[in-house]
């Protein structure tokens, strides 16, 4: 996606339009029709899909809070259709958040200690985190409550509205989801 991204900027093609992703996932479709059968293409394409949506209603937010705020964003739109596909929820499942953001700073960092022979000084935290006992229930999403979502994430692409009652179903299925695994 993102050398087909790079070819549509160099054309002069706005980037972060939904016009844009849909014409990517088709050229990638017609390249590779076997990824219509694929669900990691399609949650890839479901993650961009919700952080253009993201970027478009809240362009006037500075870089930093669209930093701070996509990780939030993505991961309360994308645990509805995670809770649906594979329904599994952790108690640490919120925590991917935070570990997101953190990736963001220990891959480079640990780029930078392997260069200077000092690779191994972040193993046992990522050896603590790797381990962590998961605790998984089973969560099930209605088809009905999947279908109102991806409603609300299709109309939200043209009204802000629906953009908040997007958010707003999002919190509730996080919090349903919490209270049913403490």
């Amino acid at each position: 996606m993102l050398v087909i991204g790079f070819i549509l900027y160099d054309r002069g093609f706005k980037i972060i339009s939904m016009q844009t992703l849909l014409l990517t996932a088709i050229i990638i479709l017609s390249f590779f029709p076997r990824l219509f059968f694929s669900l990691g293409f399609w949650l890839s394409v479901s993650g961009v899909f919700y952080i253009f949506l993201f970027l478009i209603h809240f362009k006037h937010l500075s870089k930093t809070w669209q930093f701070i705020l996509v990780p939030f964003w993505v991961y309360l739109m994308m645990l509805p259709l995670s809770l649906y596909i594979f329904e599994n929820f952790s108690i640490y499942h919120p925590l991917s958040i935070l570990w997101t953001s953190l990736f963001t700073l220990f891959y480079p960092l640990s780029i930078v200690l392997h260069l200077i022979g000092l690779g191994n000084l972040l193993d046992s935290s990522l050896v603590w985190l790797l381990t962590l006992a998961t605790n998984e229930q089973n969560m099930t999403i209605s088809w009905h409550i999947m279908v109102l979502f991806l409603l609300l994430s299709f109309l939200g692409i043209w009204k802000r509205l629906f953009i908040w009652l997007l958010l707003t179903t999002g919190l509730s299925i996080l919090i349903y989801s919490i209270y049913n695994v403490a």
